[in-house]
């Protein structure tokens, strides 16, 4: 069976985060396909870690999070 990573990097991303993964997992289930879903949460100062935590319950989801922004290329570069 096929397995697909998608890696998310984001930051103070409170407005979208919980609808982007959403539509993402939809387009995911559409073709049955093993799947997870990785969020970086860049040392967010707002409220994206929770959020991503209340949706990790009823996902594939794996949520890293840094304790302070050290940027994309850092995020990316932590699966390699």
């Amino acid at each position: 069976m096929k397995s697909v990573s998608i890696i998310i990097p984001c930051y103070n991303f409170e407005k979208l985060i919980l609808s982007n993964i959403k539509k993402i997992r939809n387009k995911i289930l559409k073709y049955s396909i093993k799947y997870e879903i990785i969020v970086v949460d860049d040392g967010s100062q707002d409220t994206t870690y929770k959020k991503l935590l209340s949706l990790k319950k009823n996902t594939k989801l794996k949520i890293l999070k840094n304790s302070k922004n050290k940027n994309v290329k850092y995020d990316g570069n932590i699966f390699i």
